[in-house]
């Protein structure tokens, strides 16, 4: 029994010995494991390192590029603020010098009025005298001195007192051409009768559709053949009792005329079928005799010059709102024109409240003027 109890303990033993060898197999196979995922387990921090490093400086380099561009920014904008300023003071004094030079030419209406009127005291230009007074009808056959006159009557416009087509003299001397037809089948006329209507200008448009148009007609002032072009016109959209008086020169493109005046509208909030303008050689007869500029052979010595001095005036007091066509605006044609500046000479001392005297521009010379 000892022999069989000895035999079983050295098996037990001798198995006891093999697990402990597996056992510490085991352990050394998981202190490898072990070391081998420490191992990986440090170089992954190590490249997380890295790239949190790599990170950190482009972080800081992007800072960089934007602290740079802000300053930049900062710089750019203070010198554009700085040449946007000189450049408004800039165009604040050519605005000053304009105005300055209507005043200058207004000054110097003496001795304009010695040549485009010669006939007529400077003096007189000067104050201004009351002509025709225009609430009541000049005097003449059928007509009493001091008769109101139907265009002070007539609420409902210079036509609602009359048959449609039939206008007495002084009603007649008072129309103008509404904006609408002005930009719309004023501009066809101009482009059927062979002209660019870009740059045909007022005095084209007298001598190729105004005067034809015109020559067969009867005028209804005096009863002879030769109307104004207005006189042709009836239709409410086209034609009524002037709100406003144009002052320009005859070199004025027509476009840039209808243009500004769109313009003007527009900016106003005024209709362009009811804004009515008073513009000489459409709404003043061409075919009657009327003084030139300076210089001019064509003048007509029958035209008494104070008479048509007392006109304007009496027109400009009646209509009561005067544009000047400021083009091209760095040199204005009408301050080059005799007869704008005899007529703004007139309209400026008669004061804003019996005379309104408003200067437009076309739309591209606006912007213009506003670039520069």
């Amino acid at each position: 029994r000892l022999s069989d109890q000895q035999a079983l303990l050295l098996a037990a033993r001798s198995e006891a010995d093999q697990r402990v060898k597996i056992l510490e197999a085991q352990i050394e196979e998981l202190r490898a494991m072990l070391a081998q995922q420490r191992h990986a387990a440090t170089d992954e921090a190590k490249s997380s390192t890295s790239r949190i490093t790599e990170l950190e400086a482009r972080l800081a380099k992007q800072q960089a590029l934007i602290q740079d561009a802000l300053f930049k920014s900062k710089q750019e904008g203070q010198a554009n603020l700085h040449v946007s300023s000189v450049k408004s003071k800039a165009l604040y004094q050519q605005l000053s010098s304009l105005q300055a030079t209507i005043a200058e030419e207004s000054k110097s209406m003496k001795s304009i009025s010695a040549k485009v009127f010669p006939s007529v005291a400077a003096e007189d230009l000067c104050s201004s005298p009351g002509g025709i007074a225009w609430d009541e009808e000049p005097t003449g056959e059928g007509r009493e001195p001091g008769a109101q006159s139907k265009l002070v009557e007539s609420k409902a416009g210079t036509r609602a007192a009359m048959p449609r087509g039939v206008a007495s003299p002084a009603d007649l001397e008072l129309r103008g051409l509404s904006v609408h037809y002005l930009s719309t089948a004023l501009l066809q006329e101009v482009r059927a009768a062979g002209l660019d209507s870009r740059t045909a200008s007022l005095r084209d448009l007298e001598a190729a559709v105004v005067l034809p148009h015109t020559t067969s007609a009867r005028c209804q002032r005096d009863g002879q053949m030769g109307a104004a072009y207005t006189d042709l016109l009836w239709d409410d959209d086209h034609a009524g009792r002037a709100t406003h008086l144009l002052i320009c020169p005859p070199q004025a493109a027509i476009c840039e005329v209808a243009e500004a005046l769109e313009h003007y509208c527009r900016e106003a909030g005024l209709s362009t079928r009811r804004t009515y303008v008073w513009i000489c050689c459409m709404c003043n007869n061409q075919h009657r005799g009327r003084p030139s500029a300076p210089g001019d052979s064509g003048a007509s010595p029958e035209v008494d010059v104070g008479e048509l001095r007392e006109k304007m005036e009496s027109r400009l007091r009646s209509i009561g709102k005067v544009l000047a066509l400021v083009t091209p605006w760095n040199s204005p044609q009408c301050l080059k024109s005799p007869r704008c500046l005899a007529e703004m000479c007139i309209a400026l001392p008669l004061g804003a409240e019996r005379c309104e005297f408003t200067m437009i521009m076309p739309p591209a010379g606006s912007a213009q003027l506003a670039r520069e």
